[in-house]
């Protein structure tokens, strides 16, 4: 042979090292050098595919996936990307016939039950869903993703069958994991618990830890439209503040998308953001837009804070609150005098109370409510638009952008 093993590792452990820190192309580059070593080494196939994968180029991903399994008709790898490549195009037969071969190679593996239970549930089989999801979690020990994973997967068959269907698998989640505050919590929001008054905190930062790497994506395919809402809310409102710096809050900032809004309009403004997950602030700070960045519980922080700010701004974050009294009474003295506090807030379409907790452990609010916290804190209120906040299961969510100021 003209090449080395040595050199064909080497090539492999580099081309790992940008595949781990999403360096997708420049990966390619080196387990493409590989193959012009050894045409049909397995792992540098398999890597390649997962490469044109998570670049979306799927058709290349599919060829060399199958060339995998022409090699290794038992590649467990192989098998578990044809399952996803599988879902992705809303194939769900074969990317179910797909996952349960990798699982015959490894009943082991924990993701392949998991992402076996998403597609038995996009393909209308929540029973079976249930099960693998239940599996999945089981086989992880209760990691905190497997945790997320099953709430997740109780909250959409909820949706579409009801709270009665999920009770037996809720109950044996409840039951086993009785300790975990985040199934505590998710087991109040699926009994829509009017006793629950703020999401759990530990809940929040799991949450947000885990979507971080993809939530700008995410929210992007949901068609979130609130840090823009609130960037042109503000805008039109523009002759309000001074032609100079403002002082900036942004409550619950995660990756920075209402600050970039926000700075289109006011460059020089100096921008803190404070937020629960130290994911999310990783990913904020990557933008370069805040001046501050500050992990802490949204209600321990304004308590706390000392200083003034012209505005302060949140941007889909009083959903994991319910009584709002607390949170705007803290906004109301971090302001100075005439400053602005603009926010969203979820409409409660399913009773007549002040808040309602949705099965999906977010939070919505009348318009009743509002007005009267806002006044009891001591906001004047200057608008309240209706508004489409985002897409949910294909339907819209609606709700208000909010503005008022402190007199």
């Amino acid at each position: 042979m003209s090449f080395s093993r040595q050199q064909i590792t080497e090539l492999l452990l580099r081309g790992n090292q940008f595949y781990q820190n999403g360096d997708f192309d420049s990966a390619l580059q080196l387990y493409s050098k590989i193959r012009q070593l050894d045409p049909d080494y397995l792992p540098a196939l398999v890597n390649i595919a997962q490469c044109f994968y998570e670049l979306k180029n799927y058709p290349e991903a599919q060829k060399y996936a199958e060339r995998v399994l022409q090699l290794d008709s038992d590649s467990v790898p192989a098998l578990s990307l044809l399952g996803c490549l599988n879902f992705a195009v809303e194939n769900y037969d074969d990317s179910i016939r797909f996952f349960r071969q990798a699982l015959e190679g490894d009943s082991s593996d924990v993701w392949n039950h998991n992402y076996l239970s998403q597609a038995l549930q996009k393909n209308g089989d929540f029973a079976l869903a249930l099960d693998e999801g239940w599996t999945a979690l089981e086989l992880s020990g209760g990691s905190d993703s497997q945790q997320l994973n099953f709430a997740y997967a109780l909250y959409e068959t909820a949706l579409e069958k009801g709270a009665d269907f999920i009770r037996p698998w809720q109950q044996k989640w409840a039951q086993k994991y009785t300790s975990d505050s985040v199934v505590r919590y998710v087991c109040s929001a699926l009994q829509n618990d009017s006793q629950t008054s703020r999401a759990d905190s530990v809940y929040v930062r799991r949450v947000f830890d885990v979507f971080a790497d993809s939530f700008d994506e995410a929210l992007a395919g949901l068609n979130y439209r609130v840090p823009q809402l609130i960037a042109d809310s503000l805008n039109e409102e523009k002759a309000d503040f001074p032609d100079r710096k403002l002082r900036i809050l942004d409550l619950g900032c995660g990756t920075g998308l209402v600050a970039a809004q926000l700075k289109k309009y006011w460059p020089d403004s100096a921008v803190s953001g404070v937020d629960i997950s130290p994911n999310m602030l990783a990913q904020a700070e990557q933008k370069n837009i805040y001046n501050q960045l500050v992990e802490a519980d949204l209600e321990t922080f304004l308590a706390e804070k000392k200083s003034a700010f012209d505005l302060i701004v949140a941007a889909d974050v009083l959903t994991y609150f319910g009584d709002l009294k607390t949170i705007f009474s803290g906004v109301f003295g971090l302001l100075e005098k005439t400053g602005k506090f603009v926010f969203s807030a979820s409409r409660n379409t399913h009773d007549n109370a002040g808040w309602f907790l949705h099965l999906s452990g977010r939070f919505q609010h009348s318009e009743i409510y509002l007005q009267k916290a806002l006044a009891a804190a001591g906001f004047i209120l200057e608008n309240l638009s209706p508004q489409i906040l985002r897409e949910e299961g294909g339907e819209p969510v609606t709700g208000w952008i909010v503005t008022v100021r402190k007199p």
